[in-house]
């Protein structure tokens, strides 16, 4: 019988359902150039269909983003900007955030407009569907300035 038993046991990981895989956001870092000295770029966030991530301030109920460019090389302190915010309700609260795809500007500056720099992005957001999970990423590009005038001109 305890053969049995164990047998049995052994099998239940066969008898259920696999685990369901979280989907997880498309978060690209966006560098479009430099522009008399200032970077033009941005964090771009695509979310999962059903998924939201908070603002800023996200309200009563949410989770901050953190977005640091600690590491960053050869920049200016780079600020992110958010755009304008969605309300929505959670849980009987009110929540601030995006129900939908966002880019994020991140100004900043070469410290040498004529030498290239680093842009180094530490991020981490907190996504809700029926639950909450956080996610996190770093994400690294080029800011080259001689590569830039060419992209600027372009898109003049």
């Amino acid at each position: 019988m305890r053969l049995f038993s164990a047998f049995l046991l052994l099998l239940v990981p066969l008898a259920s359902p696999p685990a369901r895989a979280e989907p997880k956001p498309d978060v690209r870092l966006l560098v479009a150039g430099v522009v008399d000295g200032r970077i033009e770029a941005g964090l771009a966030v695509d979310l999962p269909e059903g998924w939201k991530t908070y603002w800023r301030t996200p309200g009563e109920a949410g989770i901050p983003p953190s977005i640091a460019t600690t590491g960053s090389t050869g920049l200016s302190p780079v600020t992110v900007r958010f755009p304008a915010p969605e309300r929505f309700d959670e849980a009987g609260f009110t929540a601030v955030g995006y129900t939908r795809s966002v880019v994020l500007p991140l100004d900043g500056a070469l410290v040498d407009p004529a030498k290239p720099g680093r842009l180094a992005v530490s991020v981490m957001l907190g996504l809700c569907h029926d639950v909450c999970v956080p996610f996190e990423t770093r994400l690294e590009a080029a800011v080259d300035p001689a590569a830039s005038t060419d992209a600027a001109a372009g898109a003049a």
